[in-house]
């Protein structure tokens, strides 16, 4: 049995699947084998304890630049209203658009991740038909097609659902991400960072778009993300 991204197997679906399944060799895939619930620790018991890692190879690391927005998201409110007051405002989806404007001027095909479909749409509407829009809603035949025009420069930007782009997508002319929501989630800032990462011929350095807020709670996630970018080793610039 061999299983792609096998992060997701302490899952139960994904569990009863494999433990119905009489195999002498049981083989895991997987980008990230650390989960934030802790569950990475189970790994062991559905593949055994020896695990082959490759030297990373075939990608390009990525300038980080912390573009410190200024914005406080609301105090006092729970998390999914004040991601709702950041997305939804019309302000700041004009911003991302600007942003990801200059970095297509200077020849990057760029990735814009959020999680609210709405704020996807409003930003390929600033951008125009230079940027596709790929979500939960768009169909395996469409995804695939869009994506072609990227890879062959007829299009420069994706308006992209965070989930999809967190595993199992590549588009290796992407060049750069605009990370337009805060987050402190490594695994997910590793996921999200992979798309840009890939060797392509026509791809210039790649690019990382942090964007800083400036409430307390997202002070701390810009340094929980500052820390991990140290960690691997990239360089860092504010602009």
């Amino acid at each position: 049995i061999i299983l792609d991204e096998a992060h997701h197997v302490p899952a139960s679906t994904f569990a009863s699947v494999i433990d119905g399944m009489y195999a002498r060799y049981r083989i895991a895939l997987s980008g990230t084998m650390v989960r934030t619930d802790g569950k990475h620790v189970i790994f062991k018991d559905y593949f055994g304890p020896k695990i082959f890692k490759p030297p990373q190879s075939h990608t390009m690391n990525p300038v980080i630049k912390i573009v410190k927005t200024g914005i406080q998201l609301t105090p006092g409110a729970t998390w999914v209203q004040k991601i709702n007051g950041l997305l939804y405002d019309e302000d700041y989806q004009a911003f991302v658009a600007a942003l990801a404007k200059v970095q297509i001027t200077r020849g990057h095909s760029v990735l814009v991740v959020a999680d609210r479909v709405e704020f996807l749409n409003k930003v390929k509407e600033h951008l125009g038909e230079t940027c596709i829009l790929v979500t939960g809603e768009t169909t395996y035949e469409e995804r695939k097609a869009l994506i072609e025009q990227v890879e062959t420069g007829e299009k420069m930007c994706i308006a992209g659902s965070r989930q999809i782009f967190s595993e199992g997508i590549s588009v290796n002319r992407l060049s750069c991400v605009i990370l337009s929501v805060p987050t402190s989630n490594p695994i997910s800032l590793e996921q999200i960072i992979g798309r840009i990462m890939r060797m392509h011929p026509d791809k210039p350095q790649p690019v990382v778009l942090d964007l800083n807020f400036s409430s307390l709670a997202e002070r701390k996630q810009n340094a929980a993300r500052l820390a991990f970018y140290a960690g691997k080793g990239w360089e860092i610039e504010n602009i």
